[in-house]
């Protein structure tokens, strides 16, 4: 039943993209591009709102600056980004608040506009609904992700809109995505995951906005994840909901933020591989985090920033040794247009985790947190991003985990309507009150077909190798590999 479930899958894709050759002949085309963020009058000191943020992603436009090229000097003010990334080229970029000053100075390859592809959404009064469907087969060669792995075919289904307003000050944006997981064989790891997201900006004036998001999202744990060590009989569910607040100033050169974020992880129980019951409830928590930003403005488009961020994180249940933990970060960088080619953020500093419990010895070590990219050419980016986090880990031997994360991604527009990709990617975790080590090392090759504004086809490679170093008595992991495929067609409503 579930075999004929994947197949009838791949006979739906096949059906949809027979049908698109009759649609694509008879469709023309509606409106020439996707909608940009907008921009009100100005307000008695002739300032354009809303007004441009300092802390924020890059924005587009052209891709490689033209020499003598000046930098957008406009006023510019503190905003934190609401939403979460769904891997689709459009509906990432429309999935964001517009927190980011609109430079001149070019875009990457993926956040490139594409008018003649990009969709137009539907018109809801003073919102844009952004529909979308991808249906896709995947086939990998280590279902469990152990030493010697058992292959299977699976069936993907993902639904997702985005819900974005029009108006000329301030800024609304919804989304909700499901996605489903048919496995031909082992239909253990059959999974049903979801996300809600919604974020908000109120313009108060010019280099003033308050900024709030909430999102409530169900997913399942990567079995060859660094904080996977025990093997069950079903992928790890947990649901997981945050909610953020804050405010930021920036009218001048010197720019200010403050946000608080609430965040709550429940996980489900789940079973070992020969059926036994195994309870996850000892890794649910709650916490409560403060960050102050402060930034000064040197150059057009050039800040250097200092934040100091404070996490208090309570388990639900009490554990032997304790993992109830207070986290200070203090970071220091540079974030902007770095040089005309490479722009981002880039910052080190110093983490330091306290356990509640007097016999765990605080964690404490250099962190970092970078996202850069190298706009090498009109047609490629080459893009960089680390960060160094205390995580929650599935032992209840270990009260935490120091993760370190570094991801490379190479993306060329081989044609206008033909994105070529590549990446690396490397994660390690590193337990607390012990010399075990988790390492996971990926490569990506993907390829993304733009057909017209409703339809794009969409194939990756991938591998990944996952080893442990010193392992605690009784784990139950071994080391893998993994080889998996993967190819969909996404269509735009």
């Amino acid at each position: 039943m579930v075999k004929f479930r994947a197949r009838s899958a791949v006979l739906a894709i096949g059906a949809g993209i027979a049908a698109h050759s009759t649609v694509h002949a008879q469709e023309a085309p509606d409106i020439a591009s996707p909608p940009a963020p907008t921009q009100g009058p100005a307000d008695t000191e002739g300032n354009v709102w809303p007004p441009k943020p300092k802390f924020g992603n890059a924005g587009d436009e052209l891709t490689l600056p033209v020499a003598g090229t000046p930098v957008n000097s406009d006023e510019a003010v503190v905003r934190f980004s609401g939403g979460a990334p769904s891997g689709d080229l459009f509906l990432d970029r429309v999935h964001r608040l517009d927190t980011s000053a609109r430079r001149t100075r070019g875009t990457t390859v993926l956040e490139r506009r594409r008018p003649e592809y990009d969709p137009v959404g539907l018109p809801l009064g003073s919102f844009r609904l952004y529909p979308q469907a991808e249906a896709g087969i995947n086939a990998t060669s280590n279902v469990f992700r152990q030493n010697h792995g058992l292959d299977d075919v699976f069936a993907q289904l993902r639904g997702e809109a985005v819900l974005r307003s029009e108006w000329s000050r301030h800024q609304l944006v919804a989304s909700g995505r499901v996605e489903q997981r048919w496995f031909a064989e082992y239909t253990s790891e059959d999974t049903t995951s979801y996300n809600l997201d919604m974020s908000g900006r109120f313009d108060v004036q010019t280099g003033v906005a308050v900024t709030a998001s909430a999102s409530q999202r169900r997913a399942f744990q990567e079995r060859d994840a660094v904080e996977e060590t025990i093997a069950t009989g079903k992928p790890v569910q947990f649901d997981d909901q945050q909610a953020t607040l804050g405010i930021s100033y920036g009218p001048g050169r010197l720019a200010a933020s403050l946000d608080g974020q609430y965040h709550r992880k429940n996980y489900h129980d789940t079973q070992t591989p020969a059926g036994a019951f195994l309870s996850e409830q000892f890794r649910d928590f709650e916490s409560f985090t403060g960050r102050l930003r402060l930034g000064y403005e040197f150059s057009p488009d050039r800040l250097v920033y200092a934040s100091l961020s404070h996490e208090k994180r309570d388990f639900r249940l009490a554990s032997t040794p304790g993992r109830d933990i207070a986290i200070t970060e203090a970071l220091g960088g540079i974030q902007g247009d770095i040089t005309p080619l490479i722009r981002g953020r880039l910052a080190v500093g110093y983490i330091v985790g306290d356990f509640k419990d007097p016999a765990v010895r605080s964690r404490k070590g250099v962190t970092f947190d970078a996202a850069l990219t190298y706009l090498a050419s009109e047609l490629t980016s080459l893009s960089l991003t680390a960060r160094r986090t205390i995580d929650n880990v599935d032992d209840i031997r270990v009260p935490a985990i120091t993760v370190s994360n570094v991801q490379f991604q190479a993306d060329h527009e081989l044609f206008r309507n033909l994105i070529v990709g590549a990446g690396l990617s490397y994660r390690q975790a590193d337990y607390v009150n012990s010399s075990q080590t988790n390492r996971s090392y990926g490569a990506l090759a993907s390829g993304r077909l733009l057909l017209d504004r409703k339809w794009q086809l969409k194939a990756e490679a991938a591998y990944r190798k996952s080893e442990v170093r010193h392992p605690l008595p009784g784990r139950s992991r071994l080391d893998s590999d993994t080889f998996s495929a993967r190819i969909s067609a996404i269509f735009n409503f």
